[in-house]
């Protein structure tokens, strides 16, 4: 985890920043300074603090979106009220994310929050929308086209018949 902006205010206080909360912790964790030179020519130098503060941030949902509705088509803004989770999600989008119907809900950093997230809902294949929009169609693949070399050179079929 990395703190949006840290200020050393003393000798003993540094006061780190998170823009969209602390994320949520699934236990208490000792955060870790770490001063690092930019210039090439001392090898990435690193000088570590000693902090003896533990932090924590449960991850507790608080709400979500009530009686929300959408189309099909989906890009609706759907909400949930967690301190911290914005920060999770935008960090670690392939770790923190919402599923919809197996469907990932897109994080949308610009409506976020410390305290809430806002997700763009995916769009809803279901009968009805495959047959009455298209939302999704299915495609055969056609077993006369070739998609590889065998190793004698030649070509193989996709299927066996």
């Amino acid at each position: 985890m990395s703190a949006d902006s840290v200020v050393v205010d003393s000798a003993t206080q540094v006061t780190a920043t998170f823009t969209k909360g602390l994320p949520p912790l699934s236990k208490e964790s000792i955060p870790e300074l770490k001063f690092e030179t930019t210039k090439k020519e001392l090898n990435s130098l690193a000088h570590y603090s000693v902090i003896s503060t533990k932090v924590s941030n449960d991850l507790a949902i608080t709400s979500t979106s009530k009686d929300l509705s959408c189309s099909f088509a989906g890009g609706c803004l759907y909400k949930v009220s967690s301190p911290g989770l914005a920060t999770a999600m935008k960090n670690s989008p392939s770790k923190n994310y919402i599923d919809m119907c197996g469907n990932n809900c897109t994080y949308s950093d610009a409506d976020s929050t410390s305290s809430e997230i806002q997700c763009k809902m995916p769009a809803l294949s279901t009968s009805k929308s495959i047959a009455s929009f298209k939302i999704q169609e299915s495609k055969v693949l056609d077993s006369k086209k070739y998609f590889a070399k065998n190793k004698t050179g030649g070509v193989e079929k996709l299927f066996d018949k």
